[in-house]
């Protein structure tokens, strides 16, 4: 016995919850062929190197939800810049595609962990920053 699987049109749609790839129907939303995660070969990182251990530590805690790894073994950090009272970390994974959103929140969290009393910021960005 053959199963039959109806096949729906899905339509690309751009709105302010996906990078335009993803692809809508009445089963939900899936993305629309883009790799949400794009490895960095050459992070940057600036400030006190005591800083920056603490934090890329902390960041190896963060397991992407679809692979099991953590975003550093993923090499989905682009760039680090931390001072005394601010952190900025870059990341290259699509926010709202697979597990952008849960990669993006355990980052903050790890890093405020990690840093107390420093206000912490996550972007995202593509994996060939120019500067940080």
């Amino acid at each position: 016995m053959r199963a039959v699987i109806p096949l729906q049109e899905i339509e690309p749609r751009a709105d302010a919850s996906c990078c335009g790839h993803c692809l809508h129907s009445e089963q939900g939303v899936a993305c629309g062929g883009v790799d949400p995660y794009e490895p960095c070969d050459n992070p940057t990182y600036e400030g006190p190197a005591d800083r920056i251990a603490m934090a890329l530590k902390a960041l190896t805690a963060v397991v992407d939800p679809e692979t099991g790894r953590d975003v550093m073994a993923l090499r989905l950090v682009a760039g680090l810049k931390v001072d005394q009272d601010s952190a900025e970390l870059w990341l290259t994974v699509v926010p709202h595609c697979g597990g952008g959103q849960a990669i993006s929140s355990g980052c903050f969290e790890a890093m405020r962990n990690a840093l107390p009393d420093t206000d912490i910021y996550v972007q995202h960005r593509s994996a060939t920053p120019t500067a940080v």
